[in-house]
């Protein structure tokens, strides 16, 4: 299997990879996010805060996100409420099914 088939059995899975802001890590490439995103794969950005000082850190995740691209309705922490809680009632209904049928949903 080579890299491209791991990006989409990965969005096919449901993948969500952060978006690390932390300005010492940023772990993935802004150039890969969009072929990321076209197989399926959704993302999240945080800080990588271990105190209130480091929250400010989600900033940088921002760029890095608008660097690659994504829009907010990309992204998994803008979100509501609710489509967040239909996200993980799938992601638990996908996990509960028989295993040749677990797909998630790939609204939103």
């Amino acid at each position: 299997m080579d890299r491209g088939d791991d990006e989409i059995e990965s969005g096919q899975r449901g993948v969500m990879i952060e978006i690390n802001g932390n300005p010492n890590r940023l772990d993935i490439d802004w150039r890969l996010v969009g072929r990321a995103l076209d197989r399926g794969v959704r993302f999240s950005i945080h800080p990588d805060a271990h105190s209130i000082n480091e929250y400010n850190a989600l900033v940088t995740g921002v760029w890095v996100a608008r660097k690659a691209g994504l829009s907010p309705k990309e992204v998994f922490n803008t979100k509501t409420v609710e489509e967040v809680e239909e996200y993980l009632s799938s992601r638990a209904r996908a996990s509960s099914a028989p295993a040749g049928s677990r797909r998630p949903s790939r609204k939103g």
